[in-house]
């Protein structure tokens, strides 16, 4: 409650134009507040520039230390977890399938990432589609539409291990994330990959997004079973992400007043006494 409070106070004041300094460690807060970022590291500046700009490099310069660290190789209790106890669902293979697709490579997809591209390169996100319900790629999606989006993923070592996960995450314009899908929270899993694999992976669901400007970001990581919470996972190491890989709009046809981010059909009954 104090946290809220406090940042509507703060959006009160950047609305009588004040400017003030905001310091946190958290890109969807400084996303939400600041037009401009600084970051810094032993009290020196390692970059400026907009918000959005630094905290996606915030971002990557987190996900370069951690795979520099190679945490997950060290003596935790994550090693003590039986993986296989962890994990439940159907194992799918999805070889046979693929050979029905065509697996599109983009080199605008490329340029659009290679900025904020980070990742040990074991996999490599190659292109991003939106498709409507039409069957057509595109960039413009009517609220309240059932939507696509592919992902075409291409393997460059193999690999043996199956906490393979590809994951979308969609952002507003400040940045901030407004959905996540991950193949592993599907319990979808890929084993015995090998170098020169493709793989196409297929989000479909309903548009919910009010009007405005969002973003696509992808990423491909191994993920293992947190220690503390039930069911949730963390990055093992990171494979492939990629910042700003497709823009889409969601035009202002739709016949409803959205105020919110997301807007679901609701019930709503009202009693007179």
């Amino acid at each position: 409650y104090f946290q809220t409070k406090c940042l509507y106070k703060i959006k009160h004041l950047l609305d009588k134009g004040i400017t003030f300094i905001y310091v946190s460690h958290s890109p969807d807060s400084i996303r939400s507040l600041c037009n401009k970022g600084i970051i810094l590291e032993r009290g020196k500046i390692v970059k400026k520039g907009s918000s959005v700009d630094i905290t996606e490099f915030y971002t990557q310069l987190i996900y370069e230390k951690q795979n520099k660290s190679k945490w997950w190789e060290e003596e935790n209790i994550l090693k003590n977890i039986e993986f296989k106890q962890i994990v439940t669902g159907q194992n799918i293979q999805t070889k046979q399938s693929i050979e029905n697709f065509e697996f599109k490579v983009s080199e605008n997809f490329e340029k659009r990432i290679e900025l904020f591209r980070t990742g040990t390169g074991i996999v490599r996100i190659k292109n991003l589609e939106l498709i409507n319900f039409k069957g057509e790629v595109t960039k413009i999606i009517e609220h309240g539409d059932n939507i696509l989006i592919k992902v075409y993923v291409e393997v460059f070592h193999d690999i043996i291990k199956s906490n393979l996960s590809v994951g979308i995450g969609i952002h507003d314009e400040k940045g901030i994330q407004i959905l996540q899908f991950f193949t592993y929270n599907e319990r979808i899993f890929f084993n015995h990959l090998k170098k020169g694999d493709r793989i196409i992976v297929e989000y479909k669901f309903q548009n919910i997004l009010r009007p405005g400007q969002y973003y696509i970001n992808s990423g491909s990581s191994f993920l293992i079973p947190s220690p503390d919470i039930k069911n949730y996972f963390v990055q093992d190491q990171i494979l492939d992400y990629c910042v700003g890989g497709y823009q889409f709009e969601v035009p202002f046809n739709t016949d409803k007043a959205i105020y919110s981010k997301v807007y679901i059909p609701v019930e709503v009954s009202t009693h007179l006494l």
